[in-house]
């Protein structure tokens, strides 16, 4: 099988047949042991409290879709600011989502991590989560009133470390 998707990759980039997926890593092949490593819940946790970006992953007309929304991790969930009534809110409010964030290093190409989470994404009614939010973010880069909080809840948490040249690298 990794011959016929060789043949559609430029001969200079090598390729690495991970099941029946190949992948293109940056000018070097790598084995899947030396360039995905499964993270731990409490790793996944720790790396999305390092960023504010990521992807709402839902079910838009029978088909995947994943906005971008700038998010805070909490202990209990995933929270970001939309429109009340926009297409996030009717989208995945009391619906079960994915929730994706990564990062990667730019120079290396071929080291980072990708953490997944699945939960229910529910309304932030609390009146003292709320205040605490409206003070310390999100911020939504969107423009428009963002006047919703949804916590996406930490149901199943997933993620992989990419390239074996993690370790030297900072998280």
């Amino acid at each position: 099988m990794a011959g016929l998707y060789q043949r559609a990759l430029p001969h200079s980039v090598p390729a690495v047949e991970v099941g029946v997926v190949l992948l293109a890593i940056g000018g070097c092949a790598m084995s899947s042991e030396e360039w995905m490593e499964p993270l731990t819940r409490t790793e996944c946790l720790r790396l999305l409290a390092s960023i504010t970006v990521g992807r709402v992953v839902f079910t838009e007309c029978a088909m995947p879709a994943a906005y971008p929304v700038n998010f805070l991790a909490l202990e209990d969930g995933i929270v970001f600011r939309t429109r009340s009534g926009g297409i996030l809110d009717r989208a995945v409010r009391n619906s079960v989502v994915g929730f994706e964030a990564d990062a990667y290093d730019d120079q290396l190409r071929a080291v980072g991590w990708s953490v997944l989470v699945v939960g229910p994404a529910v309304e932030v009614t609390d009146v003292d989560a709320r205040n605490l939010l409206d003070l310390s973010g999100p911020w939504p880069w969107a423009s428009g009133d963002r006047d919703l909080l949804l916590k996406i809840g930490y149901g199943r948490v997933t993620g992989r470390r990419v390239g074996d040249l993690w370790q030297a690298a900072p998280a």
